[in-house]
């Protein structure tokens, strides 16, 4: 199993969940680079729609393709009613699902807090399939392992040699390292920061991450 929480998880969270009206920073920090504002963005694990709907109104010349595996999520992405957003049900963790994307030329590969809610393995095949498909920029943020709070902010250590935290849901924050040792032969890490001020008001420990194909 690739996620570390089933789609009725996320189905029910979706359901209860009024969607965000307001985009994350990390959208807004991508969105200000000339490089994020035409072309077609991949926001794998989009949820609500919220940093897709962001990118859509703010660039005209973009085309969004938002995917989650959740129905209910993807549905709330719908109800935005952007005209380029392409919203869809894919499993970002298997090439086999995202066969369709490949007839698209894909720009940017957006990613924000999904990597975090998946298995060791689940990162990994995620990862391959963004060098699969080689966009020219892949932007990821997620939960930091070097937290010094992650009980606090993530719950209970459940899996201690997977390091696996629980709570309302698993959660499975990473050291930077897992992903750079994947992407680093093909792509250059242009950003690599962590920071508490990422996700207001909660001060987590926050990675970003973005690479540029060399």
């Amino acid at each position: 199993m690739s996620s570390l929480n089933p789609i009725a998880y996320w189905n029910t969270y979706y359901n209860n969940k009024k969607p965000f009206t307001q985009p994350s920073l990390f959208a807004i920090y991508c969105a200000s680079h000339k490089w994020c504002q035409q072309g077609f963005i991949l926001d794998a694990g989009c949820g609500d729609g919220r940093d897709a709907a962001f990118f859509a109104d703010t660039h005209d010349a973009a085309n969004i393709i938002a995917c989650d595996l959740s129905p209910i999520a993807i549905q709330h992405v719908a109800l935005r009613k952007c005209s380029n957003i392409l919203p869809c049900i894919y499993d970002v963790t298997h090439q086999q699902s995202l066969l369709p994307i490949f007839t698209h030329r894909i720009n940017i590969i957006y990613s924000r807090f999904f990597l975090h809610t998946l298995t060791r393995q689940g990162v990994q095949q995620t990862l391959q399939s963004f060098l699969t498909i080689q966009p020219t920029y892949i932007c990821l943020e997620f939960r930091s392992a070097l937290d010094k709070n992650l009980q606090q902010s993530c719950g209970q250590l459940i899996h201690q040699q997977e390091g696996i935290y629980c709570n309302t849901h698993l959660r499975r924050p990473l050291h930077t390292v897992e992903v750079t040792a994947t992407l680093n032969e093909l792509y250059t890490c242009i950003l690599n920061d962590i920071s508490d001020q990422f996700a207001p008001p909660d001060k987590n420990l926050i990675t970003r991450l973005i690479f540029k194909h060399k």
